[in-house]
């Protein structure tokens, strides 16, 4: 328990940290967007070296965003995703594989969201969770106020859903433009 409490501090600290590196007070805190992609690696974005690869579009959004360059990814999503929301490694967050029943997260370790959440930001996921599809599992039961999320590497190349998870984040922006949000 002592280490839960621990890395959510260290999240909430993450919250101020960004606030004291562009000089703002508690009653201005930042937005945040959380961009996370499957199966690419820190070199293979141009502005990161790459000299093949052309990347202008993550470029641009690279250029303009804080980024948190010491993050440790697991060899699996699933894993991967799991310390992401908790700060805890897998093997203490349940979360260590993409099957077998050991997609879940364990109930009652904090999430990113939960931390958001309860610092005021409205919190919205879309896209893939893969963190446990049933309840108490699902990211509205982890946190997420608004959820657009499909089950564990099933969405397919589906041009609809596509557009609705391009679609559906911005709703939620405009919908929270007033307001504090996190978008993962």
């Amino acid at each position: 328990m002592k280490n839960i409490v621990v890395n959510v501090l260290g999240m909430v600290s993450i919250i101020g940290g960004v606030q004291s590196i562009h000089g703002q007070t508690d009653l201005c805190k930042p937005n945040v967007i959380l961009i996370m992609t499957d199966d690419q690696g820190y070199g293979e974005l141009s502005c990161h070296g790459n000299p093949v690869l052309q990347t202008p579009q993550l470029d641009k959004l690279y250029s303009q965003s804080i980024r948190l360059m010491n993050y440790h990814a697991a060899p699996m999503s699933t894993a991967t995703r799991g310390q992401l929301m908790t700060g805890l490694d897998a093997a203490r967050n349940g979360a260590l594989n993409v099957s077998s029943g050991r997609t879940m997260l364990r109930v009652g370790i904090p999430t990113m969201g939960d931390v958001f959440k309860e610092n005021g930001y409205n919190t919205g996921i879309f896209g893939k969770w893969h963190l446990g599809d049933t309840y108490p599992y699902t990211p509205d039961c982890r946190g997420f106020q608004k959820t657009l999320w499909f089950p564990p590497s099933h969405m397919g190349q589906s041009r609809t859903i596509g557009e609705i998870l391009i679609s559906m984040p911005y709703i939620f922006v405009m919908e929270k433009k007033e307001d504090r949000w996190i978008l993962y």
